[in-house]
């Protein structure tokens, strides 16, 4: 035996308390996704300072080094 249904279509209050619950729950979808990316440029920007860092460091570094190497050996030393 098919099922009939005997529900009347929605007024408009309850239309616009249906639209407004999918909105809600859009924006709060969209909130956790941009939550979310907003972490994890923050991770990205935070490693890639921490390379710049450690790489200027390693530059200078190698650069004391090679004035030293310079002053110590004469132009022809390196």
């Amino acid at each position: 035996m098919p099922t009939t249904w005997s529900r009347t279509a929605p007024d408009g209050e309850e239309l616009i308390d249906l639209a407004y619950e999918a909105a809600k729950a859009k924006l709060e979808s969209q909130t956790s996704a941009f939550e979310s990316l907003r972490t994890r440029a923050s991770g990205v920007i935070a490693v890639a300072a921490l390379v710049t860092s450690f790489s200027a460091g390693l530059g200078s570094l190698v650069n004391l080094l090679r004035k030293e190497e310079f002053f110590l050996h004469g132009p022809h030393g390196l």
